[in-house]
């Protein structure tokens, strides 16, 4: 499978999965949580690989999470990492009213 070929199936996997990532993401906004404290989000990430079929590795660096999903043959590898902290922005219109926290990393 040439480049083009491959990433034009990448780019039709994403589309049709685009409901179950949005909502993911919509998730992970609507309960921000600060650094080293994200065990609501991991276990989120976790339940989506799971879901996926994907083995995963958690507690990783207390919060971190990882899936390896290796290809059928040699050939490109990608790598997908997400930082899923939040920042304290009390002012932010998404912002945890408790604890000021809120995703606003783009």
């Amino acid at each position: 499978m040439d480049k083009e070929s491959l990433k034009r199936k990448v780019c039709a996997c994403i589309d049709q999965s685009r409901e179950q990532i949005v909502g993911v993401g919509e998730a992970i906004m609507d309960e921000p949580e600060l650094g080293f404290k994200e065990d609501k989000t991991a276990a989120r990430v976790g339940a989506f690989f799971g879901e996926l079929g994907l083995e995963y590795r958690d507690g990783l660096a207390l919060t971190g999470i990882k899936a390896v999903l290796p290809g059928s043959k040699p050939g490109p590898t990608v790598a997908l990492m997400g930082e899923l902290d939040a920042l304290v922005l009390p002012d932010h219109p998404r912002a945890d009213k408790s604890t000021g926290a809120a995703q606003a990393c783009g």
